[in-house]
């Protein structure tokens, strides 16, 4: 369950980026762009928090953690 939490955060982060970066400076909305680009360190915590839930709930910790733990 936690590895496709992690590769839906990946997802996120990039599109977060992406967006950002594009309404920010292809469209000139400034407010906009920023808001999505400060979203990307939002999903960081999420996955840190789910994470540690799923350790917490008695999980093993295993290669999916620590995939987690590099990515963040």
């Amino acid at each position: 369950m936690i590895a496709y939490f992690i590769i839906g955060c990946e997802i996120a982060f990039w599109v977060f980026v992406a967006s950002g970066l594009s309404v920010r400076y292809l469209f000139g909305m400034k407010r906009t762009g920023v808001a999505l680009l400060m979203a990307t360190p939002i999903v960081d915590v999420l996955l840190m928090v789910a994470t540690v839930m799923d350790l917490q709930r008695g999980a093993t910790a295993s290669m999916v953690h620590g995939i987690a733990a590099i990515y963040i």
